[in-house]
């Protein structure tokens, strides 16, 4: 799997994707300083000079810039104006950040058979093959042991 490239995504986009920075799990703190360029950032500016074939993508991509950032409410009105798979799976992703789990659950099933599945299973695969078999693997204790 090849690491993750900003810059493949047009200029706007690659000004506001940092790989570095850590993305939270939860709802996270919004960077304030990357709000101004969100509120800017429409699918023509963000995919500027290139080929646009599916608006609803490009509209993933916009939700989860959002979510980068840990603005889940501006994630959140993109994402459930998208009626397709990828859609709903940033929309799981942002009621998942936002830790409300049984509203996550419903979009995940709205995803189905998503093409992203696999691409999740092989990047976790070097993870979980670092703990020896997966049935083995069990949840941390509250204090990390």
């Amino acid at each position: 799997m090849k690491p993750f490239n900003p810059t493949e995504y047009g200029v706007a986009l690659a000004a506001i994707l940092d790989p570095s920075r850590p993305v939270a799990i939860g709802p996270g703190k919004p960077d304030a300083a990357q709000e101004s360029l969100l509120r800017e950032l429409t699918i023509e500016k963000a995919f500027a000079g290139q080929d646009l074939r599916d608006a609803d993508a490009a509209a993933c991509c916009i939700s989860a810039a959002w979510l980068w950032h840990d603005f889940l409410d501006p994630s959140h009105q993109i994402s459930q104006e998208i009626k397709t798979s990828s859609g709903s799976f940033w929309h799981a992703i942002m009621h998942r950040r936002e830790e409300d789990f049984s509203n996550s659950k419903y979009w995940f099933r709205q995803v189905d058979g998503h093409e992203v599945y696999a691409i999740i299973a092989e990047a976790a695969e070097p993870i979980l093959s670092h703990y020896g078999n997966p049935t083995d693997i069990r949840p941390l204790a509250e204090d990390g042991s």
